[in-house]
């Protein structure tokens, strides 16, 4: 089963920082399909809730640099 998630991400500030958002995102195995927009300043991933958590996710926008945000 995929889940889906649509999220806002805090500090980026160009198309160079939503390419190490979403490169960090798909690192994680279980991350199906991901998409990082800066303009909008979020994210919508698409992954497998039984092979990586939300605080996985979490974890990797936070070791990029980035924080995750309601």
């Amino acid at each position: 089963m995929k889940t889906h998630l649509t999220f806002k991400v805090q500090g980026m500030r160009c198309a160079a920082c939503a390419n190490v958002v979403d490169s960090a995102l798909r690192s994680l195995e279980g991350v199906v399909d991901c998409e990082v927009h800066f303009a909008a300043a979020q994210a919508r991933v698409t992954y497998d809730p039984q092979r990586v958590s939300w605080s996985d996710l979490q974890g990797a926008i936070a070791k990029a640099g980035y924080q995750q945000r309601d």
